[in-house]
């Protein structure tokens, strides 16, 4: 070959050149059979029909999961929507102010402004991460009065046995407070679920 006459090395341009390739190795991929052999030897299963119905199974359950997480959020929403709830506005400014801080606190110990550090944890600047902290605090705010509600209403209190079960033997007060706090939110969406008019469509089915 020549190179051009354009060539980065000028010493090199318009020179003819033969290169000298010595080839040290031949590789060529195989893609394997999905056989009953195969998958004999490389999973837990004999045979490929085996592995499909646990592959598409698993897949089946993570869809369904999927779904009833999409469900349970439509119903806080809609409770959350049709429950008219005044929260004094202290006590939303009292919280945004405390997730600010926590925010700002990480920025220090980065050595950056806040700004910054809001830019590149949130990708957005600081007057819109107040917006969102603000709007998520309302929602958590109004979730949990209505929650205290049904409890209250529906006498959803943790027996002892639902309580010792939550907290496994856990000694630490703020992590048993938690964790009975859990318990009963899930209690809460148990009795949602079975006492609304919406239907979750779990009837999702995969061919293979």
């Amino acid at each position: 070959m020549t190179f051009p006459e354009n060539y980065g090395a000028e010493e090199l341009r318009n020179k003819k050149v033969v290169f000298s390739v010595t080839i040290k190795a031949v590789r060529e991929r195989h893609v394997p059979v999905l056989d009953d052999k195969f998958i004999s030897n490389a999973t837990e299963f004999e045979t490929v029909e085996e592995y499909r119905k646990d592959v598409f199974a698993h897949i089946q359950t993570m869809k369904q999961d999927e779904q009833r997480r999409t469900f349970d959020l439509d119903i806080r929403k809609h409770i959350i929507d049709n429950t008219e709830i005044i929260i004094p506005q202290d006590m939303i400014d009292r919280s945004v102010k405390n997730e600010l801080a926590v925010a700002d606190k990480y920025a220090k110990q980065l050595g950056m402004p806040i700004e910054k550090f809001v830019l590149n944890m949130y990708g957005t600047n600081l007057a819109e991460l107040e917006q969102r902290i603000t709007a998520t605090t309302i929602h958590r705010i109004k979730l949990r009065y209505i929650f205290r509600k049904i409890i209250r209403e529906q006498n959803l209190d943790l027996t002892k046995e639902e309580e010792a079960e939550a907290i496994k033997g856990e000694t630490d007060e703020n992590e048993i407070g938690r964790l009975t706090s859990e318990k009963l939110a899930e209690k809460v969406m148990v009795f949602l679920r079975a006492n609304n008019k919406m239907e979750i469509d779990d009837s999702l089915k995969l061919e293979f």
